[in-house]
Formats: structure tokens, C-alpha cells, sequence
């Protein structure tokens, strides 16, 4: 995992938007979090979901680009009132340097993925999606 950076600011946060058929859950324009999954299993690809900020056993598979006022992750978690650990606060962070150059309302998931065929370790990654209609 990268080393915490404290003074770095942020322009970018994840927004909602409801829509169960997408498994979208956490109320529209509800800022998001990503949490660390529970019992990861090593495997090739593993879906993830991010969370409410607000209510945060609400889970989105997808968030939306917004740009914010700037501030440092320390800043986003007492805004967001939670009891974070060392490991959450690293979750977040790939999350906020993810997001750090897509453009407004771009769309994105989060999955982990083996590092590479021989290391046995798993990678978060939040990446851009697409979608179209067949």
C-alpha cells in the first residue's frame, strides 16, 4: 500500500446516483466511500462496492466524478464522521488519487485484482467504466 499522504489536497469526490437497476443504492448526490472488503479471497477479479458517506450500510457499485472545494484526506474524514483505521484511510486515499484526473460525471467501479500471475497478493483498483446500450 502507498504511504498516507496528509498535506496533499483533493478537488474530487465520488457522488451517487440511485438507481437499483445498477445496483446503485445510497441516495442520489450522497458522497461516497470505499471501504476495505471483509475476507478477500485470492482470486483472478473480485467486485467491490463503494459506500454512503451518510448511511454507510448502503452500497453503490458505481460512483460519479464530482468536483468539490479542495481539501486533505484528513479533512474528508472528520467531515464524514466516521471511525476510520490506518487501512480505511489507505482505501481512501487510492480512491481520491484515482479519481484525481478523470473529468466531471465520469463514472467508475472498483474491483481488486491479482497483482500479477506469480505475486499473491491482491490490488485495489477504482477504474472507468462505460456504459452503452446493446
Amino acid at each position: 500500500m502507498e504511504k498516507i499522504n496528509i498535506e496533499k489536497k483533493y478537488n474530487k469526490l465520488l457522488i451517487s446516483k440511485f438507481n437499483p437497476k445498477n445496483g446503485c443504492y445510497v441516495d442520489n448526490g450522497e458522497y461516497l466511500i470505499l471501504l476495505p472488503k471483509k475476507n478477500l479471497p485470492l482470486k483472478d477479479f473480485v467486485e467491490h462496492k463503494f459506500n454512503g458517506a451518510i448511511n454507510i450500510k448502503k452500497s453503490s457499485k458505481y460512483g460519479w466524478v464530482k468536483n468539490v472545494t479542495p481539501f486533505t484526506l484528513d479533512e474528508f474524514i472528520q467531515n464524514i464522521k466516521l471511525d476510520i483505521n490506518k487501512i480505511d484511510k489507505q482505501h481512501l486515499q487510492i480512491m481520491l488519487e484515482s479519481i484525481a484526473f478523470l473529468s466531471e460525471n465520469t463514472p467508475v467501479a472498483v474491483t481488486y485484482s491479482q497483482k500479477s500471475m506469480f505475486e499473491k497478493e491482491m490490488e485495489l483498483k477504482v477504474h472507468k467504466v462505460f456504459f452503452y446500450n446493446a
